[in-house]
């Protein structure tokens, strides 16, 4: 147990998963502001992260997942990865 806690801190502490939006070719290559605006860990192992994304000071909405990669630790988290728009 006390190990689990001790991740889930760790993790948290260093934001978990470093959201890094895909820059090939989209137009929001240049002058791209991404923000990691909360991040719930409360149902650990599955961390949920409301981020928004804005391009020369304008709201981004029609990225996609392809548009996303998560890595935890440096490794690509592909397997339980998904984005849900319905609550933001």
């Amino acid at each position: 147990m006390a190990n689990i806690i001790q991740r889930k801190n760790y993790l948290f502490g260093i934001f978990l998963f470093f959201m890094i939006l895909c820059a090939s070719g989209s137009k929001v290559f240049a002058q791209t502001e991404v923000s990691i605006e909360s991040l719930n860990s409360s149902l650990f192992p599955f961390i949920y992260s409301h981020v928004s994304v804005k391009s020369y000071g304008n709201s981004v909405t029609d990225l996609t997942r392809n548009d996303f990669q998560v890595f935890e630790n440096n490794n690509l988290q592909a397997e339980y990865f998904e984005l849900d728009f319905g609550h933001f």
